[in-house]
């Protein structure tokens, strides 16, 4: 199996993540076409104890069965401070950059690339989108 980036990443989080995306990247890996960690886990916010650690998932489809795994390991890996992770394709990002700015340039701002090819770093957020949402 291809090997997860995890440079630079805290290793309390990699622990806790680990499993996890093994475990997708075992049973849909042909369809996931970038994972990464966002949000907190990623900062110097992050309290292990206490925050929560966030992904996106980008797939190429989305199909009952990466639904039906991922409602399993919610069970289990949310015990474990794992929020659900956020699923996109890369057609619902390309149409979604005018509807939600914010969250998309955060995104783009606040992500480390953990598998497949970088979704985010091409975003082309509009300033006017941007005031149109504030």
């Amino acid at each position: 199996m291809e090997e997860l980036n995890t440079d630079g990443l805290r290793d309390d989080v990699v622990s806790a993540v680990r499993p996890f995306f093994d475990s997708l990247l075992n049973d849909e890996k042909d369809n996931i076409a970038a994972i990464y960690l966002t949000g907190s886990a990623l900062t110097d916010d992050y309290r292990p104890k206490y925050s929560d650690i966030n992904s996106l998932i980008v797939v190429k489809g989305i199909s009952p069965g990466l639904l039906d795994y991922l409602a399993d390991a919610g069970k289990k890996y949310g015990k474990k401070g794992i929020k659900a992770p956020l699923i996109m394709t890369p057609v619902y990002i390309a149409h979604s950059l005018d509807v939600f700015p914010i969250e998309f340039l955060e995104l783009k701002t606040i992500h480390h690339l953990v598998f497949g090819e970088n979704q985010l770093e091409n975003l082309n957020i509009q300033k006017s989108n941007l005031r149109l949402q504030c």
